[in-house]
């Protein structure tokens, strides 16, 4: 299978324990979705708390790019819905700060520079 931004983080095998609750029962209905669009209106109509499905992509994206510039294989695991406070945090100090200014691995810091 080619991998599009769909497949890389909703389709593939390798995501599935990213996708752990509250995401699961919406992720083994919809496998096959063409867009992104498309699934984040089933997010949306499916009642999920739409910041915590936005994070969760945001995380398995930057694990895939980390993978991928660092050769890293580390697995994507679940994590809480409480860390939606500090990703929010997160996105505003980086608004506000440099790269350069963060605490961020190596890989993040060459993504942010991107």
């Amino acid at each position: 299978m080619a991998e599009d931004e769909v497949h890389a983080l909703w389709g593939c095998v390798q995501v599935s324990e990213g996708w752990a609750s509250p995401f699961a029962e919406v992720r083994r209905k919809y496998q096959n979705l063409e867009s992104m669009s498309d699934l984040v209106n089933i997010i949306k109509e499916s009642g999920n708390n739409l910041e915590l499905f936005a994070m969760t992509a945001w995380l398995i994206w930057l694990r895939r790019n980390k993978n991928l510039i660092e050769d890293d294989m580390e697995k994507i695991k679940g994590f809480p819905k409480d860390c939606t406070v500090p990703f929010r945090e997160k996105l505003i100090v980086a608004a506000v700060f440099s790269p350069k200014d963060l605490h961020l691995s190596s890989a993040e810091r060459k993504l942010a520079q991107a």
